[in-house]
């Protein structure tokens, strides 16, 4: 949900030579020396790939074919909401002490080359990592920015995790996994985050599966890139023992509430009741495009993810009806009305339907 940006100085794994020497950090996030003011602050680098895992909600680094290690399980997986973070960070030579900057940006973030988490690092004990053991440091000091407003160029409630140390998304009444057990425990400063907005394409990817009697789950994926073109790409299985019909509608919603649908309706996945030329799953992969998609390409690169699958005989008023339903449920848990208000008579635009 962001805006402005420079092309990413790194966008691969090339991360700066370990063991600075870095000062202590007093637990309100200010240094022992505190000479330092707002007007020295400098222009950092910034590095992208940064995303939200949809397993544990901690922040990863997405930009190596190795996703790390999730408490949720396996590796880290982009989730709803997993926009291109674009964080700043000091390239200091080994030695030099980070300038620090105080009022509102925090200094000593850092990659975990185990669990390849963000995680604070201006403690002596290092909290929690899902790989086994503490967090180890590796790379760029990143200076992150807090305790402001959240807009279309940046996200708050990203938050320290006072069990595993890591930073975690905080906006949801879940907590996500914690790799100290259960959900994560805000505690500090409210994370304001920038995100890149000069993405070519986005891809979100979910797991996908009911909440009522049906036995069955996959994941679905959504891409969009700035040329209007998409696609729409999923898998679901069914486990039970009854053939069922299924409709999984998905939308991209944007920051303002435009949202673009695709929908995979009534199709069928056997159990083990079919004997004979039994099909389990069912798998897809239609590409597609839009103009809406390229003239509001801002928006749309800043998109969320947001599915849900049922048997079909559950959409009985029309896929576009029940996707708009779809839509509205994710804002109707939104705070306060006048976020709400906004989105009456926001258009729907159907995008695929296989």
């Amino acid at each position: 949900m962001k805006q402005t940006r420079r092309d990413f100085l790194s966008s691969s794994l090339s991360f700066t030579a370990a063991g600075l020497i870095l000062p202590t950090v007093l637990a309100a996030g200010v240094s022992a020396n505190s000479s330092i003011s707002l007007a020295d602050a400098k222009d950092y680098e910034k590095q992208g790939e940064w995303r939200f895992c949809g397993k544990c909600f901690m922040l990863f680094w997405n930009g190596n074919p190795d996703k790390g290690r999730c408490p949720g399980g396996g590796a880290h997986l982009m989730g709803n909401g997993s926009f291109n973070f674009w964080l700043p960070y000091d390239l200091l030579p080994v030695g030099q002490k980070p300038v620090l900057t105080f009022g509102d940006q925090q200094p000593l973030w850092r990659f975990c080359q185990k669990c390849h988490v963000m995680f604070y690092d201006g403690f002596p004990g290092k909290g929690t990592c899902a790989f086994g053991g503490a967090h180890s440091a590796y790379g760029y000091d990143f200076v992150l920015p807090h305790d402001r407003p959240g807009n279309a160029a940046r996200q708050a409630e990203w938050r320290w995790c006072k069990k595993c140390y890591a930073m975690f998304w905080n906006g949801w009444q879940q907590k996500g996994k914690c790799p100290g057990g259960s959900g994560h425990e805000a505690y500090g400063y409210n994370f304001v985050l920038p995100v890149a907005a000069d993405s070519a394409d986005i891809r979100i990817r979910m797991n996908v599966t009911t909440t009522g009697w049906a036995p069955i789950g996959g994941w679905c994926e959504v891409s969009a890139n700035q040329n209007g073109a998409c696609s729409f790409s999923g898998h679901i299985h069914n486990s039970g023992g009854v053939n069922i019909r299924f409709t999984l509608a998905a939308a991209l919603i944007t920051p303002s509430g435009y949202s673009y649908g695709f929908a995979n309706v009534g199709k069928r996945v056997d159990g083990t009741e079919t004997l004979f030329d039994r099909n389990r799953d069912n798998n897809w992969n239609q590409n597609g495009s839009n103009p809406d998609i390229s003239k509001n390409w801002h928006e749309v690169a800043r998109s969320q993810l947001t599915w849900r699958l049922v048997a079909s005989s559950e959409v009985t008023q029309g896929i576009r009806n029940y996707l708009e339903k779809v839509v509205w449920d994710v804002y109707s848990h939104v705070p306060g009305g006048d976020i709400k208000d906004q989105l009456v008579g926001r258009p729907l635009v159907m995008i695929l339907t296989l």
